[in-house]
């Protein structure tokens, strides 16, 4: 496949409410995201960057990550003569953003679908939804609010102060409600045992990323041993310590992880998420399907990563629409609490790119 043309939207998409975390507790109005679509001899393809407006996740974000393309993976790239090897590690999600489109017109010319190339098995997944910091009563109408729409799961953001109290009010609301705890880092060792407590609460099936990035793995390690020694199930998973599968082989090592955060866009490619994925399950570690706050497009791409026979744990798949409130790609189909994968050649159906064009604030074409 020649590469003949590679065009740069930075877009802002209006969302329906903010998902407020540890990192970020006062995100943007607007979803920016980076949109690359390719031209081959073979045909077109399209690939989502899914860096959050700010640095605050990561080092890397969306306008950043628009100059990186622009300037230095694009360029590379036609130097090369080739999509080639992306050698990006700084700049995994701006990488995974154009390895992405290069897949999507690969499996497009081949009839494919990413599901299949992937080696899916289910054609449905069940859908996860997830709700930012916020002020209880708020939290506690939204979480009805996902229920009656089907989520058997719902992934609640937490932090020091927004915690405890926050899940007791709402366990007792919806007692048969599955909760996936994100702490985003939030914590240290020396809240461990306040954690421990607070995962014995009600139908606590995850706790994610409880400590920041550089904790003793050895405090890691003892935290787990004291969830497990709870016996009621509950995977402790990393997510920011996880940038590649050196750093989830170096955590295994060190008895120090319980779950992996399965993020393509982190990971820079949805190969390098799939090498994840058999690693996790050579080793018997838990999974679950890592969502990023993506358009349709990306939406498409994480439902037929989730649709891989490995993922123990119930993902942040849900459609677009959850949280975008205008999408030029199609969103996903949810049918009774499960998301349909989808199954048409490549990765999403085209976009409306008259509402693309809308939406797009900086644009760039880049040619040999």
């Amino acid at each position: 496949m020649e590469l003949e043309e590679v065009t740069l939207r930075l877009v802002a998409l209006p969302t329906r409410e903010p998902l407020a975390a540890a990192h970020d507790a006062a995100p943007a109005a607007e979803r920016e995201l980076v949109f690359v679509q390719i031209r081959t001899d073979v045909g077109e393809g399209w690939g989502e960057c899914s860096a959050l407006n700010r640095p605050t996740y990561t080092a890397e974000y969306a306008r950043g990550c628009f100059a990186t393309l622009r300037d230095q993976i694009v360029p590379g790239v036609f130097a090369r003569a080739g999509e080639g090897d992306l050698v990006a590690a700084d700049a995994p999600m701006a990488a995974a953003g154009f390895t992405m489109a290069v897949n999507d017109a690969s499996l497009t010319a081949r009839g494919v679908s990413l599901a299949t190339e992937l080696g899916a098995t289910a054609v449905a997944v069940p859908a996860g939804a997830a709700l930012g910091l916020a002020e209880t009563d708020a939290l506690v109408v939204r979480a009805i609010a996902l229920a009656e729409q089907g989520f058997a799961r719902i992934k609640l953001k937490i932090q020091p102060g927004h915690d405890a109290a926050v899940l007791d009010r709402l366990v007792t609301e919806l007692p048969s409600m599955r909760w996936h705890l994100d702490a985003n880092g939030a914590y240290s060792g020396d809240d461990a045992l306040e954690l421990i407590e607070l995962v014995g609460r009600g139908r606590v099936v995850a706790i994610e990323q409880p400590f920041t990035v550089d904790e003793d793995s050895r405090v890691v390690r003892t935290f787990i041993e004291q969830v497990d020694a709870l016996d009621r199930d509950v995977a402790v998973v990393m997510d920011e310590s996880i940038g590649s599968l050196g750093d989830a082989e170096r955590l295994h090592a060190a008895g120090a992880l319980g779950g992996v955060s399965v993020k393509a866009p982190r990971l820079g490619s949805l190969g390098n998420a799939r090498v994840m994925h058999d690693w996790c399950v050579d080793m018997g570690v838990a999974m679950t399907a890592g969502g990023m706050l993506e358009s349709g497009l990306g939406r498409h791409a994480l439902a037929a990563l989730a649709a891989l026979p490995g993922f123990t744990l119930v993902g942040d798949v849900s459609p677009a629409r959850r949280w975008l409130a205008a999408d030029p790609w199609p969103d996903l189909a949810m049918v009774d609490g499960a998301v349909i994968v989808p199954t048409e050649p490549g990765i999403a159906p085209a976009p409306d790119l008259a509402l693309l064009d809308h939406h797009t604030i900086d644009r760039v074409t880049v040619t040999q």
